[in-house]
């Protein structure tokens, strides 16, 4: 073989392992890539409806992701009976009430709160089924914020091969002790999953006995919604307020104690009764010195925590449900460089004595309060509170339950 003979052949011979090499990276550069693009759908099945008053951690999920170009399928709790509706939010997120009947409940809106669709799986199935083919979903992300879900994402998941992320919010055997429906879809949806969220420690070290990937993200702040509305104010009295849901879990007890031990301070509440109504009716209802403002919308209610000298969070921390919180208007209030008075919620023994005081005794929890009126708090500055609530930001929440999410598919 003469030496020019050698030389070309030398040259195919490199040239076809480039063009070998080329391929094989090209594949693992589109292999990449259409997992990147499989994982670009998230069926978030809800705990809320989309347009509820109040935004909170669903929304705040929602809207992150849809910002990140996934597109984002919002399934209401509520059903239609005719036929599917979707509505269009923007180009990245649709907001669906598929049709079902629920068969076991008398009641129609909300129904996913009494249902696990066992009455009538074939009606979802062929509504869930319908809409993803009329919208090319492959291999999506099914994300979850309520147990009743639980046998239409495994139906999802065995037809579809879809992942599924459970996104924990409660410590559901204690908001709802007595109803087998949801405690038996949520262990149902626990052993199905591919990745267990939850908000708390508490939650956390009890869920990692039933699935081995739990990860903690806790609540957090759409800190802009509240900061930008910091204003100079000035009361005729302090005014210490509380905003959110009045249930069995308020320890009324504490607001009338301090109420009827300082008529020289206005209490505010805002919020709309679950369940204690005669109990605040009874407790609180006859004090002058006690204002109820009933339900405020999203939107205005910093204009109201504006003015705030004291944001107490007067949980009962003896309870289950509460030892499950991560408050999220720990992180608002913060968001406004609120001074903080808590019950000993265990999620906030972390910042005690930094960021907010926590105690139970009644009189403790009034000297604390007193304090914080009387500017005599050792509680961190204005500016601290507020660089602290910034970076816990809803968004650096996404970010980190994108990772988790992307981890699924490394």
């Amino acid at each position: 073989m003469s030496l020019n003979t050698k030389n070309i052949l030398s040259k195919q011979l490199k040239l076809s392992c480039k063009n070998k090499l080329f391929h094989i990276f090209n594949n693992k550069i589109n292999k990449k890539t259409t997992k990147q693009i499989k994982s670009k759908n998230i069926l978030f099945f809800s705990i809320i409806d989309y347009k509820y008053k109040y935004r909170q951690r669903p929304q705040h999920i929602t809207d992150y992701f849809g910002n990140k170009d996934y597109i984002v399928h919002y399934f209401n709790t509520s059903f239609e009976k005719e036929s599917t509706k979707v509505n269009k939010i923007n180009k990245n997120i649709n907001n669906i009430f598929l049709k079902f009947t629920n068969k076991n409940s008398k009641h129609f809106k909300n129904s996913i709160s009494t249902t696990n669709f066992l009455s009538n799986f074939n009606e979802i199935k062929e509504s869930i089924d319908s809409y993803i083919e009329n919208n090319n979903i492959e291999n999506g992300i099914i994300f979850v914020e309520f147990p009743n879900w639980a046998y239409l994402t495994e139906y999802l998941k065995e037809k579809y091969n879809f992942k599924i992320v459970f996104d924990v919010l409660d410590e559901y055997e204690g908001f709802h002790p007595d109803d087998e429906v949801l405690l038996d879809s949520f262990r149902h949806l626990i052993g199905l999953t591919d990745l267990v969220i939850t908000t708390s420690n508490f939650l956390s070290k009890k869920l990692k006995n039933l699935n081995n990937n739990v990860k903690i993200i806790r609540n957090g702040t759409e800190f802009n919604h509240f900061n930008n509305h910091i204003k100079p104010y000035k009361n005729e009295k302090p005014i210490i307020g509380y905003y959110g849901a009045l249930s069995y879990w308020v320890d009324f007890e504490k607001i009338y104690h301090a109420a009827t031990k300082r008529p020289n301070y206005d209490f505010v509440i805002i919020g709309d009764f679950k369940d204690s109504k005669e109990l605040f009716k009874e407790k609180l209802k006859n004090l002058s010195n006690v204002k109820f403002l009933g339900k405020i919308d999203y939107y205005i209610l910093p204009k109201y925590l504006n003015t705030f000298d004291v944001a107490i969070i007067p949980f009962k921390s003896d309870i289950d449900l509460i030892k499950a919180t991560n408050p999220v208007k720990f992180y608002e209030y913060l968001s406004m460089g609120k001074k903080i008075v808590s019950t000993d919620i265990p999620e906030l023994f972390d910042f005690k004595d930094l960021y907010v005081y926590t105690c139970n005794g009644n009189e403790d929890f009034l000297k604390s309060i007193d304090l914080c009126v009387d500017k005599k708090d050792n509680l961190a500055s204005f500016s601290e509170k507020i660089a602290f609530a910034e970076k816990n930001d809803w968004k650096h929440r996404c970010n980190m339950i994108n990772k988790y999410i992307n981890d699924l598919y490394v």
